[in-house]
């Protein structure tokens, strides 16, 4: 006689499944934490996963025999996916990506495109650091981190002149950006085990020199490499790895001037997710923020270090880290560092570290990565994954005053940093691009799907670098969603933000970098050429 096989109960453990993921994932309440909501899943799976292997064992009338095969199945079945299976890559909604043995490593691929490259020789750069000041976008996001990238020649009519491709080649991992002064291009990648402070001749992409020191960093669900983008300053470049590794080198030369260990020097215990603020130049120093979680007494948030000699300068602020990096701004007429960390929104003596104000939340585990968005009589708007904050920062005899303006969830940023034109902000709300009234937060559009991607801003319109390797333009249009264009720009998974310099486009991901042009036909070149 047969053995009741019961195929109801496998059928309803993955009905359940099923149910319990997409309420999980519609929850506005686990949407404000994103550790939370992936833990959650995947304990919905691991739960489905041992409940079928007990009906199996033990409900489903399988003999002996059968039980044992089946086991031994699963066994060799997990070994066959190690086997062909190097790595398993996240996007930013946490869809997996499969990387198989057989795939060419990406190390390999940068190394021997760097032979080529360096079989057609050395590139002759200029010495005077002022031949290379006309154009720049010296660091994250552009001079001010604000994502604007002023006025510059622009096509708007992709269909008819596409962007052209001026080149395209491989690059180390990360999810750094470019710092652009000129004809030189400063990003920070991993190759090997060595981070690499690495610059580029911006006409043609050849490697001009490289600093690599002892340093590898990798997270599950981040991915692995450096993260933040270096800045250059007075012929300097200025960098900070994801462990902690804080570096001044030469822009021409890429001689090392100083070196300083983060971690060893603040007291620190290693980030989850890396350090990933680019270093901020204020004055005669460089403030990093850091975050002071798992440290000492004595550990700080933000670190400021003489610009020359690389010695601490001053230093300030206890709240955990978040991935946002300091900007200096000014503040009901008070110029002040700019931080949006774990427990909130604060503002910074610049020379001395001090904190001048705090907007406080309560402190969770959600995504903070986007930057904040400074606007007129004193009024800041910032957003993490889960809601979004409009206040007033005002100094009254004396005193610093910070109010609430309103509270929302109409434009919630994950890692894309919001920008405002008119009286409107654009941001990328679940990877959806969305605009709101600044006065207001209401809602005013939200159409297109762009993932995690990254925007800047150029004359009128919204250049959006999407999560997987488009880029397209659309109108800062506050009444209507308008696309004028888009291109494939580049392959895979792309978190770094891109620079517009003199109408080209520079941009990278964790595999290849690439340039293209944007102008218009016959606009001349302003990028000079070696």
């Amino acid at each position: 006689m047969a053995r009741p096989r019961r195929w109801w109960i496998p059928g309803l453990i993955l009905t359940a499944l099923l149910i319990a993921i997409i309420a999980i994932r519609i929850n506005d309440t686990l949407a404000e934490n994103w550790q939370a909501r992936l833990g959650m899943q995947w304990l919905a799976c691991s739960l489905a996963l041992l409940l079928i292997l007990v009906w199996f064992m033990l409900l489903g009338g399988y003999s002996r025999r059968a039980r044992v095969q089946g086991v031994v199945g699963m066994i060799l079945a997990y070994i066959a996916f190690r086997a062909v299976v190097r790595n398993v890559e996240l996007s930013g909604d946490l869809v997996p990506t499969l990387e198989f043995r057989w795939d060419p490593l990406p190390d390999t691929i940068l190394v021997e495109h760097r032979r080529r490259q360096l079989a057609k020789g050395p590139i002759e750069l200029p010495r005077n650091i002022a031949d290379l000041m006309a154009q720049s976008s010296p660091g994250y996001r552009g001079l001010h981190r604000d994502g604007r990238t002023g006025t510059q020649e622009l096509s708007t009519n992709w269909s008819t002149q596409p962007p052209a491709c001026l080149w395209r080649q491989p690059v180390g991992g990360g999810y750094a950006g470019f710092a652009v002064l000129g004809q030189i291009l400063v990003t920070l990648e991993q190759r090997e085990n060595d981070e690499a402070i690495v610059a580029y001749d911006a006409a043609s992409g050849a490697e001009l020199w490289c600093d690599r020191y002892p340093a590898s960093f990798t997270s599950v669900l981040s991915g692995e490499g450096p993260r933040a983008t270096p800045c250059i300053a007075d012929g300097r470049v200025y960098s900070v790895g994801a462990l902690g590794q804080f570096l001044c080198v030469e822009l021409t030369t890429g001689k090392r001037v100083w070196h300083v260990d983060l971690f060893a020097k603040n007291g620190m215990a290693q980030l989850a997710s890396g350090i990933a603020a680019s270093p901020l130049v204020v004055g005669s120093n460089v403030v990093v923020y850091v975050g002071a979680q798992g440290g000492t007494e004595t550990t700080r948030a933000m670190l400021a270090f003489d610009r020359t000699t690389g010695s601490r300068a001053w230093d300030g602020g206890r709240a955990g880290s978040a991935y946002v990096s300091p900007m200096l701004v000014e503040v009901a007429g008070s110029q002040q560092i700019l931080i949006y960390d774990c427990m909130g929104l604060a503002g910074f003596d610049p020379n001395s570290g001090e904190e001048l104000w705090r907007f406080l939340l309560k402190d969770d585990l959600h995504i903070i990565a986007a930057q904040p968005v400074v606007l007129s009589n004193g009024r800041i708007f910032f957003a993490s994954e889960a809601d979004s904050h409009m206040i007033q920062v005002s100094r009254v005899e004396g005193q610093w005053k910070v109010e609430p303006l309103w509270h929302g969830i109409t434009l919630r940023c994950a890692f894309c940093s919001p920008i405002a034109v008119g009286d409107s902000l654009y941001g990328l709300d679940g990877g959806i691009l969305t605009c709101i009234d600044i006065a207001t937060g209401k809602r005013r559009w939200k159409r297109g799907r762009f993932g995690h991607g990254q925007i800047l801003l150029v004359n009128d319109y919204l250049l959006i670098q999407a999560e997987f390797g488009e880029v397209v333009l659309v109108a800062a249009d506050a009444s209507q969603f308008r696309e004028l264009g888009r291109f494939t720009a580049l392959e895979d998974k792309t978190w770094n933000v891109p620079s517009l310099v003199a109408g080209r486009l520079f941009l990278r991901n964790h595999r290849e970098m690439a340039c293209y042009d944007l102008q218009p036909a016959g606009a001349a070149a302003k990028l000079a050429s070696p």
